[in-house]
């Protein structure tokens, strides 16, 4: 596109004096009015947002401001009313809080002129903060929308509410401004016009008074496009017998806008990250969605709040294929994994074949070493499956199965398993909190593409029993189709493929952005392109970022 965008988000919070007496609305009741807390809701919608920007190169400002004051006409009509009732049906409290929400509607327009007369960019996207830019991986929602604009040849474009049958009703929740003089002599007017008391509610209805009125030839300069596409709520009700909640599968819907009492959706969905999805370089890029797992984890902390935490693990394991001397050469990924166990307050757990089973059982001289160093050995009575199929087995060698056995780990609320290689960063406490620890939040984790590098589970023994019959059921074509490590891989695909997953057990499963979380050198060129360097890589393979 080459044009310089800005995305532009205002947080508003009460106005800087209150008259006396009047109680300020709760955030339920005035979107407007910001508490001591940025909810749940406004927090996902940011993170999209700052994903979204980051993915496809835009600016994004965040500002979070008091709320303005009340104009001198406000303050006189709200004086005039009747003294807080609870049964009025309107009263001074009631006029001092729609007076408020009307005052922070208008704020858009006010931050929008300032970016155009400090010639911030050549495009302003001004969206409400209950609305967020879903994250496409074929192409950019914002780039898309400017080409529109130009071949619409306006200055100013918004959407209308066509998603319930409202066509050509504007909505200017999302408004995408061009920086030239007529854009900036329509929002001087239309400012003033409200500071004139000329429009006295909302700055919506004073807009679509203005184009309906072809103010300054406004009916060439702003294009209403398609609500569905640009601003729609997450609820389709153009058939109201038959209401769609398809935003998130929908390929046209490119922003969509939690609006009014629909806020609180905002805090059950997925945030999407920026980065290289595991699984996209597998032909499944447009079905694929990588889960933004910082903001996961702060959903699930505050939900969580006050409930024991559990105990946690993060999880090696070692077939003992090898003689002594030839084994635990991994040096930097077993410090790794003692170090970020520490920062995360959790354990580090070696899975290893008990003696009467494994090839080459470990030495008192290896128990000794590996149990001073802070790991916990949790021996098993298998490598492999014995009733598995043998070409099964024996494709998937000694170590592929031994990820079975975490499923087992029913001491421990979630674990995290890693792969081979897997050097991890002390920044994964964002994983196990993402991961869950309660039945609510529960949901399988993973991350790699046709190797899975690294896994976070919840333990259960039901599962891993179901997993360990399914093994035994599985031929050496359908191990390979669903995870060429035999290992890691297998046990996610078991567990997340609808095939098996209804049958197992599985949880919701959902890929983390490899970039982030088991880098490697194949990912370094992928992951630079949407801008995400190696310092912000968190779990990554010994041969990443050389």
């Amino acid at each position: 596109m080459g044009a310089t965008v800005l995305i532009a988000i205002t947080i508003l919070g009460n106005p800087i004096v209150w008259p006396e007496g009047v109680v300020p609305p709760p955030a339920r009741e005035n979107p407007g009015y910001l508490e001591t807390a940025r909810p749940l809701w406004l927090e996902s919608a940011l993170a999209a947002n700052r994903n979204a920007a980051e993915r496809y190169g835009h600016t994004l400002d965040v500002k979070q401001l008091p709320g303005p004051p009340f104009l001198p006409q406000q303050t006189a009509w709200c004086e005039q009313q009747p003294a807080d009732k609870p049964s009025g049906p309107y009263n001074r409290r009631k006029c001092y809080q729609g007076a408020h929400r009307n005052n922070c509607t208008w704020y858009k327009f006010r931050q929008i002129l300032e970016y155009l007369l400090a010639n911030a960019a050549e495009y302003i996207l001004f969206i409400d903060c209950d609305a967020f830019i879903m994250l496409r991986q074929d192409h950019d929602p914002v780039a898309r929308m400017i080409e529109t604009m130009n071949t619409e040849a306006v200055d100013i474009m918004v959407a209308d509410e066509d998603w319930r049958g409202a066509v050509g009703e504007t909505n200017t929740g999302v408004v995408l401004v061009r920086n030239c003089n007529w854009s900036i002599t329509f929002f001087t007017e239309i400012l003033q016009m409200q500071a004139n008391n000329v429009c006295k509610t909302n700055e919506q209805a004073c807009f679509r008074s203005l184009v309906a009125q072809d103010h300054n030839h406004a009916k060439t300069h702003v294009h209403v496009d398609s609500g569905l596409k640009w601003n729609r709520h997450p609820s389709d009700r153009r058939d109201r017998g038959n209401v769609k909640m398809d935003w998130d599968t929908n390929p046209a819907t490119e922003i969509v806008h939690f609006m009014g009492g629909a806020k609180p959706g905002l805090e059950k969905i997925d945030v999407p990250d920026n980065g290289v999805c595991s699984g996209e370089d597998t032909g499944r890029t447009a079905q694929t969605r990588c889960i933004d797992v910082d903001h996961c984890a702060l959903v699930s902390t505050v939900r969580r709040a006050g409930v024991p935490q559990g105990k946690r693990a993060f999880v090696l394991v070692e077939p003992l294929d090898n003689p002594p001397g030839q084994r635990f050469l991994d040096v930097a990924a077993m410090r790794a994994a003692l170090e970020m166990a520490k920062a995360a307050s959790a354990d580090a757990v070696y899975i290893v074949p008990q003696t009467g089973v494994a090839r080459y059982p470990l030495t008192a001289a290896e128990r000794t070493v590996l149990r001073s160093r802070g790991f916990t050995l949790h021996e098993v009575p298998w490598v492999s499956p014995t009733d598995a199929p043998t070409p099964l087995r024996e494709a998937c060698g000694g170590r592929g199965f031994l990820s079975i056995h975490a499923l087992a780990l029913e001491s421990y609320v979630t674990v995290i398993v890693l792969g081979p290689g897997v050097v991890a960063q002390q920044k994964a406490q964002s994983l196990f909190d993402c991961s869950g620890g309660d039945s609510k939040a529960s949901r399988l984790l993973h991350a790699g593409n046709l190797v899975t590098r690294l896994a976070a589970i919840q333990p259960s023994s039901a599962v891993f029993t179901a997993v360990f019959k399914a093994v035994t059921l599985l031929s050496l074509t359908a191990a390979r189709r669903n995870g060429t490590d035999c290992g890691l891989a297998l046990v996610v695909a078991l567990l997340c493929d609808p095939q098996h997953a209804s049958a197992i057990g599985g949880g919701k499963c959902q890929p983390l952005d490899v970039c982030k979380w088991a880098r490697t050198a194949h990912d370094d060129a992928p992951c630079s392109a949407v801008g995400i360097p190696c310092t912000s890589s968190r779990v990554m393979m010994a041969d990443a970022c050389r």
